[in-house]
Parts: C-alpha cells; structure tokens; sequence
C-alpha cells in the first residue's frame, strides 16, 4: 500500500491524468509488491538452502521454474473463480427468471449508453458470461459478494482517489501517526488492526475464531507447565492442523468453483442457514484443534 500511495503521487507530480494513469500506478505497485514477495520467499529457500549444503545455481534455477509454474497456475486459477462464479450467479438469475415466466429483461448494467436497453432472455442466453453478468447486474466475480477481493478494492480505490485529487490526506496522514503509537504501545501486530479495517467481518471473525483456539492452546500449556521441545511440538502440530484446514478449505473452493464453471448444478442441503449446527460444528473443530496438539506433546486433555 505504502508503494501504491508513493506511486501514485508521483505519477500526479508527473502530469498523468485519466484512466491512463490509474493503469499505470495499479500496474507498478502489482510489480513492486509481486517482486517483494517473491525476493522474500526466495531470500528464506536460499538461506535453508545454504543451512542444509545444497547447491546455490541449481536453487536458483528451481525458484525461476517454481515463480513461472506458479504464475502460470494462478492465472487459470483466477480465471477459473472469476467465471466460475459469474455462471453460478447469472445461472440462478436466470432460473429465477425462468420461474417467474419473464420473456425480457431491461439493462441493469453501469454503462450509461445502454442504460433502458431490453433484452430477451434467449438473447442474454447465447452471450458471453461477462456481458450476461453486466446486462442482469448479478455483480459476481472478483469485486462481488463471493469474491469481495477486499485488498485489491482498496488498492484501487486509493489509486483513483489520489489520481483524481479525491483522496483524504488527512486519513493518510493520521494512519501513519497510528501505525507509529500502535509501534510504541509495543503491539504486538500492528499491521493485524488496519487489515482488519477493511476485511469483510465474516473473515475477521475466522481468524479471531482460530485466535481463541490458539490462546485456549497456550493456556493450557502454560497451567500444566508445558516448556521447551513439548511446547515446540504442540505449536508445530497446531500449525500443521490448520494449515491442513486452511489447504482443505482453498481446495473445496476451486471444486465448486470448477463444478460453476462447468454449469453443473449442485443441491442445497440447507435451504437456509442452520446457526446453531453450525455453532456445533465449529465446537467440534476447535476440541479437535485444542486435543490433538496437546496429546503430541504428551500432554494430558482431561
């Protein structure tokens, strides 16, 4: 963000105006922050690397291979989310539309010039899932309800803000005061509050889910006295779990997102939410989270 924010100054400082240089601030700070990412990552392989005695050149050239593998794999995995949750959606506006026997629709979209244009249903039908997405306003793919892509929305709209002379300085300005007393108060993880500022709550409340889990671990630990390598083998094992879940959780989304892409219709098992099944559930899956590292340890659960 701090490289978007800079990017963007200069490129105002520079006369560039428009959509122009919307593109370009955007285009830069993917760049910059991509390349960090990536050198930080590589900087933590080389130095295992060189802990274990293995041979610098053939490292690095398995890090060109594995960042080209990846990029590649990402983008037909992004794509494949995108469209894939634009079908799902304009597939049940479509059903519903269906249902209630409508033979036209009229324009729903955010281009101006076609705004109270009709539509017939069999014409939506045989266009592209972009348009049929924008024509029925369903809003899905990356931007809506499933994919909020929260990061990016904010690196976009702090771009234009500052491009188009609309951004708030004083909030820039009184964000980084924040970030220096949240330093001095000692926080331990400053940066967790202003990511949580603009995550959608059903995120958040994940992690403070999992954050509860961990501090029931810790507690548990610390009043049976559990130090050293037992300590070290229970935060090991409760990584391991939930990554494991993390994993799990990405997996079962790109086969959803895969069974959209192919249009093939899944059924609901719940017509609507089951709150306390589901309260039940996740009971579960903290006792197992809180178990099973305290027994690698040799701790007891009683």
């Amino acid at each position: 963000m701090s490289v978007l924010i800079v990017v963007a100054f200069l490129m105002v400082g520079m006369g560039m105006q428009g959509e122009a240089a919307i593109a370009a601030v955007l285009g830069v700070a993917a760049f910059t922050c991509t390349s960090v990412s990536v050198a930080g990552e590589m900087m933590q392989d080389l130095k295992a690397g060189h802990i274990l005695g293995c041979t610098p050149w053939r490292m690095q050239l398995g890090d060109v291979f594995s960042v080209t593998a990846a990029a590649t794999v990402m983008f037909l995995i992004l794509s494949l989310l995108h469209l894939g949750d634009i079908k799902r959606a304009v597939g049940e506006e479509l059903d519903y539309l269906d249902t209630q026997q409508t033979t036209s629709v009229v324009y729903k979209g955010k281009v101006p010039q076609l705004a109270g244009k009709t539509y017939t249903i069999a014409e939506v039908r045989a266009m592209e899932p972009e348009r049929q997405n924008d024509i029925l306003g369903t809003q899905a793919g990356f931007g809506g309800e499933k994919l909020a892509a929260p990061q990016a929305s904010l690196m976009a709209v702090v771009g234009r803000g500052i491009v188009e002379a609309k951004t708030e300085l004083i909030l820039i300005i009184v964000g980084m005061f924040m970030g220096i007393a949240l330093i001095m108060m000692q926080i331990r993880s400053p940066m967790l509050i202003s990511v949580g500022m603009y995550l959608p709550i059903d995120t958040t409340f994940a992690i403070f889910v999992g954050g509860l889990f961990k501090g029931l671990v810790d507690r548990i630990a610390a009043k049976r006295k559990i130090e050293g390598k037992d300590k070290e083998a229970i935060d090991n094992v409760g990584v391991l779990l939930a990554s494991g879940l993390i994993a799990g959780e990405a997996l079962l989304g790109l086969l959803f997102a895969g069974l959209a892409f192919a249009e093939i219709k899944l059924f609901h098992a719940f017509e609507s939410p089951w709150y306390l099944v589901s309260i039940v559930c996740i009971g579960i899956l903290g006792l197992f989270l809180v178990r099973i590292p305290l027994r690698k340890a040799g701790g007891s659960t009683r």
